[in-house]
């Protein structure tokens, strides 16, 4: 995804960001962080099938909670898919 609208993420909950030119981002869809962009850029194919554990306060464990999001097996360009919070 390589959208200009939206807020991306930039790890804490209070902060946030417009996407820039020439960047690559996935939507993250469901969970905390719904509706955010994160900035996949120089990713692998590899590390975009493993996902990202993002700090956030608004997950089930609160203050430095992590909410784990991953792509659909069917298509590792995005969007990732909320899977789960862990403290």
């Amino acid at each position: 995804m390589t959208t200009m609208d939206g807020r991306v993420y930039c790890g804490d909950d209070g902060d946030w960001a417009s996407p820039l030119p020439g960047r690559a981002y996935v939507a993250l869809l469901g969970g905390p962080l719904d509706g955010r962009l994160f900035d996949v850029s120089g990713w692998s194919e590899q590390e975009r099938a493993v996902g990202a554990l993002l700090i956030t306060d608004r997950g089930f464990f609160g203050r430095g909670g992590r909410a784990l999001y991953k792509p659909s097996k069917a298509d590792l360009s995005g969007p990732f898919l909320w899977d789960s919070d862990t403290p």
